[in-house]
Parts: C-alpha cells; sequence; structure tokens
C-alpha cells in the first residue's frame, strides 16, 4: 500500500488501483478504505481508484491534536496534487462527503465531479439520537465492534489508541462543520447527494444541498440507514456508476435543472 511521507504534515497511506479517470473515494469516520472495496472492485475496470485513508484512520497513524474537517481537506488535496496530478471525481461518505464538500469549495480545480453519501454542511442538521452519541461518546459500544475490530487490525497506533481517536472524532462531529448549505452554490461541477431514507442527517438539510447546487442531483435510497453503502452496496453502485459516466436519462419536463430539455422533450 503506497504511502505518502507528507500529505499536509500526515503519513498518508492509501490504495492505487486500476488506470483511467481518477476516482478519490472518501470513507467516513471511524471506517477504513476496505469499507469501500465493493466500490473500488466495481470501478476498478474503468477506472482509477484511489482510497486514502485519513488521519488516525486504518493504516494511516494518527497526529497530535484534535482532528478537523478542513484538515481532512488539506489532506486529499494533497494526495490528488502529489499522486495524480490532474482534477478528478470524489466519492465521499458521512465525514468523507462533508471532507469532499470542503475541498470542492477550497480548491475547486482539483474536483471534476463529486458524490457526496449521507454528509452535511452543519453539525446541527444531525437528529437528535446521532447528536446525543457524539456527544457523549461510548468507545466501548457493542455497536462499535466491528470497527473497534478493524482500527486494532490495521492501525499502527495499536488498539489501545482507539479510545482517544473515537473521542477526537466524536468530538470533532459533534461541533463541526458549521456552515450554511448556500455556501454550495459556488460549486460548478457536477454533484449527486445521496442519502437514506432513515439516515442520520436530517433530510430537509439533505434537500438544502440539493438546491444549494448549480448542477446537482438528488437520491434518496429507500429502506436504507445510514450504513446504506452496507444495507444496499448494489444500489449504491449502480448510482455512482451512472453518474460517473455520464448515463444519466433525460430530463423530459424539468422545473429545476438549468440545461436546456432534450429535443421534444414536454
Amino acid at each position: 500500500m503506497p504511502q505518502l511521507d507528507d500529505a499536509a504534515g500526515v503519513k498518508a497511506h492509501y490504495l492505487d488501483e486500476g488506470t483511467g479517470p481518477s476516482v478519490v473515494v472518501l470513507h467516513g469516520g471511524l471506517e477504513t478504505a476496505d469499507d469501500w472495496a465493493f466500490l473500488a472492485e466495481a470501478l476498478v475496470g474503468e477506472r482509477r481508484v484511489l482510497r486514502p485513508e485519513r488521519r488516525g484512520h486504518g493504516r494511516t497513524p494518527d497526529v497530535e491534536g484534535p482532528h478537523t474537517y478542513e484538515a481532512m481537506a488539506e489532506e486529499t488535496a494533497a494526495l490528488i496534487d502529489q499522486v495524480v496530478g490532474e482534477p478528478v471525481d470524489l466519492v465521499g461518505f458521512s465525514d468523507g462527503a462533508i471532507t469532499a464538500m470542503l475541498l470542492a469549495l477550497a480548491r475547486p480545480e482539483l474536483v471534476r465531479s463529486m458524490v457526496v453519501i449521507s454528509g452535511h454542511l452543519h453539525h446541527e442538521a444531525l437528529l437528535p439520537r446521532m447528536a446525543e452519541r457524539l456527544a457523549n461518546p461510548d468507545p466501548d459500544s457493542p455497536r462499535l465492534a466491528p470497527m473497534r475490530e478493524a482500527y486494532a487490525r490495521t492501525s499502527p497506533d495499536g488498539a489501545d489508541h482507539w479510545p482517544s481517536f473515537h473521542r477526537k472524532v466524536s468530538t470533532m462531529g459533534a461541533t463541526s462543520p458549521a456552515l450554511d448549505p448556500a455556501v454550495l452554490g459556488a460549486v460548478t461541477a457536477p454533484v449527486l447527494v445521496v442519502a437514506a431514507d432513515d439516515d442520520v442527517v436530517d433530510l430537509h438539510h439533505v434537500v438544502d444541498l440539493y438546491e444549494a447546487l448549480p448542477d446537482g442531483r438528488l437520491a434518496i435510497l429507500p429502506h436504507t440507514s445510514h450504513l446504506l453503502h452496507h444495507e444496499a452496496p448494489g444500489a449504491l453502485v449502480e448510482l455512482v456508476r451512472r453518474f460517473l459516466a455520464g448515463d444519466e436519462p433525460p430530463r423530459l419536463m424539468p422545473m429545476r435543472s438549468t440545461r436546456p430539455p432534450d429535443p421534444g422533450a414536454a
């Protein structure tokens, strides 16, 4: 697995597979790149797929001090600058979706298109039950057992660092980001916004993200929760592949899109 000696001050590990236009897949909080192997396997025959692991996650060691989404966006920009050297398609989930949106705002020249899955731009958009979990983190929670096991298996910091790492990620999520979705009006790249119908983010906020985008699409996956990539991976792969390929059905009677309708549309 390649390693960047200095990706914005982080010795970042990443997977780099396939050839073709580059797609950078950004995992969620407490996850590793392995959680998105299913998407890489679906895309690698037609694209170059990079799966970086952000600070403290997977095989990337933690750093001193708190975690911030802005620093993670800087890490991702460093990866693109140093390893790819041209604009990429971004696919980000949860914390990875936030990182992707901040990167698109700070370095728009690096983003060709973007898929944001179960993301948000203000921590107050989290539903109360999720906000409570982040405000009062329990690193020993039974529901976190698979993540704890993956952390113990992969982290260079060792299993004993898990409580500190979990607290950092939770604190970041409980207190940030704090942006108005309207800032996405500056993002001119095509963006697909995806969420579950039973997600941790208020769906009104998800719609606000979509409506703020000059070139946005919206998909709500039914009968799924925040872990939709484990619950409905096939449906998610289909959405992402069609979007990246530009294989979208024509809008025959658009009301929101500024694109001209297909000839002969109503």
